[in-house]
């Protein structure tokens, strides 16, 4: 297994074992061998916006997180599935220099953007 490859997969187990510890967020699907794409739900309360911009309360909450070419040196990139933020298409704040917690920054950053 390449280094890079090695990185992902040791970043997918600390991603599962951690979330293991928050059943409000769980990963739908994990794309890549090891991943480097996922979709991870958040069964939390928080702001949604329907096609007529008008604004609920909702539950779920999808984002897509993708790993680019490059990392851990570049930082995820979060993208929501349903829009209920606005402020999570400008990049995650700066994460530490362990590749793991660049993910779990990003995760954190996802949910406290849907406040």
């Amino acid at each position: 297994m390449a280094m890079g490859s090695q990185q992902l997969a040791e970043d997918y187990t600390q991603l599962k074992e951690l979330l293991e510890l928050y059943p409000n967020i769980s990963i739908l699907k994990a794309e890549g061998q090891p991943p480097d794409n996922y979709e991870i739900e958040y069964n939390l309360r928080g702001f949604l916006k329907d096609a007529d911009n008008n604004i609920s309360i909702g539950k779920n909450h999808l984002v897509r997180i993708s790993l680019p070419f490059g990392y851990p040196h570049f930082a995820p990139i979060a993208k929501p599935l349903t829009p209920f933020s606005t402020r999570i298409s400008t990049p995650p704040p700066s994460a530490s220099r362990t590749a793991g917690n660049k993910i779990l920054r990003c995760l954190n950053w996802c949910c406290t953007s849907a406040r």
